[in-house]
């Protein structure tokens, strides 16, 4: 039932999709597209992935060492499981196999994780507070989008902090209680925590890059400030789950971001998005494969993690 549900949101998605861009034209754009700015934006998106192995290497320095290349290939198998598997099921399975190589819990790897990807998302989270009333004041964003689109922001904001120091359940108060002594064994280790942020401006600086190439590939070159702000809210629509593998959906949210708030053609966005979409999908197949087999991760034990978390059995 879960895998119909899925498939009906994907199809729904490339539905909407078809009805906003003309796919022929989009087309014939993406061979007159530069490919050496592609080229180098994946080079970029590498290099990103390096640093960003690197910033969870530096979080997990806190709790023993582990070497940088075995959490580069792992980053690239949980994404591949993120893409076949619902609910970022790469993200979990990562912590399991992060706590099995340096001997610690299971939880206290998944807060460890869980910090890492909080440093990337409150990047955009903050990027996008600041959006909303900077294309609001230039007429680009109604006052009823505009709410509607604070409104989004604080709420995940909002709810990751009311449901960490204010929740009553007993359920969440056992599993949103150890993400407080992940926060607190962080704050006796700030040179650490201070790395890690460091890391993370880079890589967001560096993320912001490789999206401008793939745009000026296609002859699109936006003010700078102007399109890092439109990339922070379309990034906020990314972290909606839905899609298999976001496709479709990706596209779509970007259609209805990016040609609006910064006056582009939108077959030329499709096509953008479309490209950078399917080259991000690609490599993540050949490096994650290739990473499952030098880790040797089987499939087998993907469906064990899975039906562990659904159970909520103990992993480690």
């Amino acid at each position: 039932m879960r895998k119909i549900f899925y498939l009906v949101i994907t199809f729904a998605f490339i539905f909407v999709l078809l009805r906003l861009v003309d796919v022929g034209k989009s087309l014939s754009l993406i061979k007159e597209a530069n490919f050496l700015f592609i080229l180098l934006s994946i080079i970029l998106g590498f290099l990103s992935s390096l640093l960003g192995a690197l910033r969870l290497k530096t979080l997990f320095s806190i709790v023993g060492e582990v070497q940088l290349f075995f959490i580069w290939l792992l980053g690239y198998a949980g994404a591949l499981i993120s893409l076949i598997f619902p609910f970022s099921l790469g993200g979990f399975a990562m912590a399991y196999f992060l706590a099995k190589k340096l001997g610690i819990s299971y939880k206290k790897s998944l807060v460890i994780l869980f910090v890492d990807f909080f440093l990337g998302v409150v990047v955009v989270l903050g990027l996008a507070l600041f959006a909303i009333p900077y294309f609001s004041q230039k007429g680009l964003l109604s006052v009823s989008i505009s709410l509607s689109m604070l409104v989004v922001v604080f709420a995940l904001f909002g709810v990751f902090f009311v449901l960490i120091f204010k929740s009553k359940t007993t359920r969440l108060q056992d599993g949103l209680g150890k993400l407080k002594k992940a926060f607190s064994l962080f704050s006796k280790s700030k040179t650490i925590l201070n790395k890690a942020i460091l890391l993370t401006i880079i890589i967001a600086f560096l993320g912001f890059i490789q999206a401008y190439l793939y745009f000026a590939a296609f002859g699109m070159r936006p003010p700078p400030l102007n399109f890092a702000l439109a990339s922070s809210l379309f990034g906020v629509l990314g972290l909606i789950p839905g899609a298999i593998a976001k496709i479709g959906q990706y596209e779509t949210f970007g259609i209805l971001t990016y040609p609006y708030l910064l006056n582009l053609d939108r077959n030329s966005v499709f096509a953008t998005l479309f490209i950078s979409h399917a080259v991000s999908i690609i490599t993540i197949f050949i490096l994650g494969v290739f990473s499952l087999f030098l880790l040797k991760i089987d499939r087998g034990v993907i469906k064990d993690i899975s039906k562990a978390i659904s159970s909520k059995r103990k992993l480690i």
